[in-house]
């Protein structure tokens, strides 16, 4: 064997990086933790795996019509050409929104009672019983809207009775508990949240059933999750709708009917805007019919008192100059009677709530203002039918409502202002080509004007009336928006996960959980806990390794003792005489970085080896801050090498005295503790006595003192010929390692070796391991 000592010393910080071995082979220590993770996990898997039923996807293609699709007089009118049905004209993102908005889908939640759900076990897994459960739980309408939280009912049937047992959340952190027996149904149990009936849909048979009632809101927010609406094609106006259940009825169910309410609400809400179009038209046309009247006969009275019959040609050119301004005054004038008709129509106290329709106004800021304002009533009129007029969101509907009337009246009162604006600046721009016309005579001026008005009650009437035939035609041929490609069918295969999937997923979890645990376990551990970590840490040759030993013997070496541990002393003496392989070599210093690291047992056991070899062994206590040499083999220590040393004592041969452990094996106590032990170690009467020893003694151990306390050992390297340091596994701190890479670096002892403590031996591939007859040698 071939020993030598290190020429560089590497520093902690330098190579404290693991190696891919070096990480296998630590975690591999933990394979039984690995073991164990892993079949819980599985145990886990199978046992989720067992009470999963299996979802199914449920789902149906639609496609949304267009505008001019879904009414066919829409290319000849444009009745609400800026606030189209539903907030939508021809945008199919839009639609998905309406689609899968909670309004529609509380109405499914409604219409199937998805809000009250039913469980029966059936081995660990937990059937949905949908629409075929033989119990039926129900609460009115006004209570089950307040539930803030699920009421969970566990109800089970067994000879005759009728055990319920329930909860539900009465305030945030405050729950209420309750229990009842029945012998019959239909029966009644009174909760702080109101009155929960239980009736028999059908013969009841025994067993455990589980019953959850939750609020139409609440049930429509968890719809709302499991639902998927989507376009299926950007270039089509097809939309695919996907419920996930467990129960493949429910799940057509629920498309079906989203489907009906989508084209209900389509169908409704347009009805209902021409229905509110038309009765303003057929008001307006009344005030029309009877002004127009008026300055018919006027023209009428005028023509006749001023016998005209015909225009003169000198009047058809001014007429021809006059010809845009006319147009621009109608127009102008056109605008100004719509502005008012509005404003008359919103003023009413019968129209707090009605449809305000556009019958071609051009004012865009108006136009924006009453688009919103008929958003906020259409969904004022969805919720009214469901909710109480004190709901807080009607309440705060009607607050939006009132605040939107008064910026109406800004925007009309600006409309009207900018409308009158423009026709003053067309006065003044008309009455320019007015002073050319001074030749026509007074009364064809005079007929010209009454001609005006007539023109611009002829043009709104004629206009409102064709507005009350479109909207007429709206409500007779009225077609759903969505057209249905295909119905709602399910997949082949199950949405959820089989079980191969979760055992997988189980297996990577069995083996991942042990590496968290690991890992901060090491991380946090400041001790040493194998040779690697050491190895990969120092330069410094480890001499040999002893095994952890759980005996109460100090003394573990002893002639024809076999035992493992004492079988590695014998091989560290092996590997020190390789060492010392010079005659003149025969003192090895023993040390350490701290107390308790086991550099006294290890002197003692140490010599022994070396005693049962035949040679004339001497231990020397030179720990004299400390000693305790002489106490682990049952020795008084009163006088030793400090009287020796202070001059107490001079008579050498009655200091040494030989030990009872062998023939061979002598020892030279510490003595009683110094005052000066510093000063003591460095007087030459020291190198005089080890001079004596190496010519009485074939080996020298020397005990000496933690190099990490106090400097006492680096003063005895002098009469050293190596230095054995001791370090303890799962003792010894890591940073102890700094302390002997410096000892080496500066050369502070010579010839150092390391001994290494508390080794596992048994996951050593080059150490002891067990044979036929338990480790190799023993008998």
């Amino acid at each position: 064997m071939e020993l030598h000592y290190p020429r560089e010393i590497k520093e902690q910080e330098e190579d404290s990086n693991l190696s891919i071995h070096d990480i296998i082979h630590h975690i591999g220590r933990y394979w039984k933790w690995f073991a164990v993770s892993v079949l819980i996990c599985l145990a886990a898997g199978v046992f989720y795996a067992m009470k999963q039923t299996p979802t199914f996807n449920v789902y149906a293609s639609i496609l949304i019509k267009s505008k001019e699709d879904s009414n066919p007089m829409q290319n000849q009118m444009d009745v609400l050409d800026n606030s189209s049905l539903l907030g939508m004209k021809d945008n199919v993102l839009d639609e998905i929104e309406v689609i899968n908005s909670k309004l529609l889908l509380t109405k499914v939640v409604n219409q199937l009672k998805l809000h009250t759900t039913y469980f029966r076990n059936k081995g660990l897994k937990e059937l949905e019983l949908y629409q075929n459960s033989p119990i039926c739980v129900s609460m009115l309408p006004e209570n089950q809207d307040t539930l803030a939280a699920p009421v969970i009912m566990n109800i089970k049937c067994n000879n005759g009775k009728i055990s319920v047992e329930g909860q539900m959340k009465k305030g945030t952190f405050s729950s209420v508990k309750f229990e009842k027996t029945f012998t019959s149904l239909p029966a009644a149990i009174s909760t702080p949240m109101g009155i929960i009936r239980l009736t028999a849909s059908k013969q009841l048979s025994e067993g455990n059933y589980k019953v959850t009632l939750l609020s139409p809101f609440t049930a429509a927010s968890a719809l709302q999750n499991s639902l998927s609406v989507e376009l299926k094609n950007k270039k089509a106006n097809v939309i695919t709708l996907s419920a996930t259940t467990k129960d493949i009825r429910k799940g057509q169910d629920i498309i079906a009917s989203l489907i009906h309410f989508y084209n209900e609400a389509s169908i409704e809400e347009k009805n209902k805007t021409a229905y509110n179009s038309i009765k303003f038209i057929n008001e307006r046309l009344g005030l029309i019919t009877g002004e127009l009247t008026d300055v018919e006969k006027q023209v009428e009275n005028y023509k006749q008192a001023n016998k005209l019959t015909d225009i003169q040609q000198e009047s058809k050119l001014y007429i021809e100059q006059t010809g845009d301004y006319d147009k621009l005054r109608l127009d102008n004038e056109t605008q100004l009677n719509l502005v008012q008709f509005v404003d008359q129509y919103i003023r009413k106290e019968e129209n707090k709530f009605g449809i305000v329709p556009n019958i071609g106004l051009k004012d865009e800021a108006l136009l924006n203002v009453l688009n919103e304002y008929n958003k906020i009533l259409f969904q004022r009129e969805r919720l009214i039918r469901t909710t109480a007029a004190d709901n807080p969101v009607i309440v705060d509907l009607d607050r939006q409502i009132r605040s939107m009337r008064t910026a109406i009246f800004a925007s009309i009162e600006s409309s009207r202002k900018g409308l009158l604006i423009a026709k003053q600046n067309l006065e003044q721009q008309g009455s320019t080509v007015s002073s050319r016309i001074k030749s026509v005579p007074r009364q064809e001026r005079e007929f010209l004007e009454i001609k005006r008005q007539q023109e611009i009650k002829a043009a709104l009437y004629t206009y409102l009336l064709q507005k009350r035939e479109e909207n007429s035609l709206t409500l007779a041929i009225s077609v759903p928006a969505a057209r249905i490609i295909e119905s709602p069918i399910p997949d082949d295969k199950p949405a959820s996960k089989g079980a191969s999937f979760f055992l997988v997923i189980a297996l990577i979890a069995g083996l991942i959980l042990p590496v968290f645990v690991i890992i901060p376990k090491e991380i946090l551990n400041v001790r040493l806990s194998e040779k690697s970590q050491l190895e990969r840490m120092t330069d410094v040759t480890i001499l040999g390794e002893l095994p952890d030993y759980n005996g109460n013997d100090t003394i573990v070496v002893r002639p024809g003792n076999r035992e493992p541990i004492a079988e590695m002393y014998r091989l560290m003496r092996t590997n020190l005489q390789f060492i010392l392989n010079d005659k003149h070599k025969k003192v090895i210093n023993i040390t350490s970085t701290e107390p308790g690291e086991g550099k006294s047992t290890f002197s003692i056991n140490m010599a022994m080896t070396l005693a049962l070899t035949g040679k004339k062994v001497i231990m020397v206590g030179l720990d004299i801050r400390k000693p305790s040499l002489a106490s682990y083999i049952n020795m008084t220590d009163e006088h030793g090498i400090t009287s020796y040393l202070s001059g107490h004592h001079t008579n050498l041969e009655k200091l040494v005295k030989k030990t009872h452990l062998h023939e061979n094996l002598f020892i030279l106590p510490a003595g009683t503790v110094p005052p000066n032990p510093n000063e003591l170690l460095l007087r030459e009467s020291l190198d005089d006595l080890f001079a004596i020893l190496r010519k009485d003694f074939d080996y020298i151990v020397v005990d000496t003192a933690p190099v990490g306390l106090v400097s006492d050992t680096f003063l005895l390297d002098r009469i050293a010929d190596a230095t054995l340091y001791i370090f303890r596994l799962n003792y010894s701190h890591k940073n102890n390692i700094k302390i002997i890479n410096d000892i080496a670096k500066n050369k502070k002892l010579k010839n150092m070796y390391i001994a290494l403590k508390g080794c596992n031996l048994k996951s050593n591939p080059y150490g002891y391991g067990k044979g036929k007859n338990g480790y190799y040698g023993n008998k």
